[in-house]
């Protein structure tokens, strides 16, 4: 390209240089949500076969890990940390059919209770984050008061309970990406208890 003084010809030259510096902001900002949100998206998962027998119809959840609440009863330890537990009751064998979930603080306080149409529960910790998912939907805890937790911004990988192959599989793990009470969390990994169909899946650490 030729370069004179006057004319349309430097017109042109000039309004390209405008045109780079207005988009320079954007690939910029796109190449950081790009680097914020794709390796979440893209990280391998652990996955766990649930077993034919596991139904709702029963539980088979390991009496050893049965703890008394007060005020709710014998509930189902699924995850403890930092004093804060994670804790399952379930009709099992009961139409309609439905899960209590208790987060529980290191002083037996209930600080949270939720109310599911099934058992398919996961949770996971880190630092003073608490994590639990039903049906794909997280609810995040600040640790070690149980208290609701606010993400500005939230990417992560998890499919909950899927089918493949006449087989159906559990994330034991998370990746996520993520904004807020825990600062800048990037690409982070968790991995998580669970439970489905009435059967327990403890924690595998993340690849």
């Amino acid at each position: 390209m030729r370069y004179r003084h006057g004319g349309s010809e430097t017109i042109r030259v000039t309004r390209g240089w405008q045109l780079a510096g207005c988009l320079l902001p954007v690939v910029v900002v796109a190449a950081l949500v790009g680097a914020f949100a794709a390796p979440p998206l893209l990280a391998p998962s652990s996955d766990a076969a649930v077993p034919a027998s596991c139904n709702e119809g029963h539980s088979q959840l390991p009496a050893s890990r049965m703890i008394q609440v007060a005020g709710v009863g014998r509930v189902f330890l699924l995850l403890r940390h930092r004093g804060v537990s994670v804790a399952l009751a379930a009709d099992y064998g009961s139409r309609p059919f439905t899960a209590q979930v208790y987060v529980v603080t290191a002083r037996g306080a209930v600080a949270q209770s939720m109310t599911f149409a099934n058992d398919k529960v996961a949770a996971g910790a880190s630092g003073g984050l608490l994590i639990i998912y039903n049906s794909s939907i997280a609810y995040q805890f600040l640790l070690p008061s149980g208290k609701a937790a606010s993400e500005v911004v939230w990417v992560d990988k998890f499919r909950n309970s899927f089918t493949t192959a006449n087989a159906t599989f559990v994330n034991t793990n998370l990746a996520y990406s993520a904004i807020g009470n825990e600062g800048l969390a990037v690409d982070h990994r968790l991995p998580l208890a669970v439970v489905a169909d009435g059967c327990w899946f403890p924690p595998v650490a993340p690849h």
